[in-house]
């Protein structure tokens, strides 16, 4: 029994003539499929990889920073590690929600599941923003 392909329609080719592979003169390394799974294999480790890593690192960095806290004395650097500290403990707990919202979102297939990666990116501004704010507020105590 013969295997029949679909017809790809093209632009300059009349319909139902399909083109021959050597007569396009061009060789394919990967198939197209193969291509977009590397691209989506990349667009996941950028997407979920770097709020993941981030949110490891603060976690790490929470008790480093909590031991810190008897160096300071005066206003200004209360404000700072205070700053600081919210964002330590809120970001890693935030990602951590979030995260599992979104799988949910994924194996039950509803359209949300976007909204909870912007959501995640923008925890991560906003923690970028408040640690920026933090340092800031400490670089005179920072400086050996």
């Amino acid at each position: 029994m013969p295997t029949t392909f679909p017809i790809e329609l093209h632009p300059h080719r009349p319909a139902g003539q399909r083109a021959a592979p050597a007569a396009c003169g061009a060789v394919l390394t990967t198939s197209p499929a193969a291509r977009s799974g590397a691209i989506r294999l990349w667009r996941v480790l950028v997407v979920h990889g770097i709020p993941l890593l981030v949110a490891i690192a603060a976690a790490l960095f929470l008790l480093l920073w909590i031991m810190g806290a008897s160096a300071l004395q005066g206003e200004g650097p209360k404000l700072g590690y205070t700053v600081g500290l919210a964002a330590l403990f809120l970001y890693p707990a935030s990602y951590q929600v979030l995260i599992i919202a979104w799988a949910i979102c994924r194996w039950r297939k509803w359209s949300l599941a976007g909204l909870f990666v912007q959501l995640i990116w923008c925890c991560l501004m906003l923690f970028a923003g408040a640690m920026a704010y933090a340092i800031v507020q400490l670089q005179p105590y920072l400086q050996v």
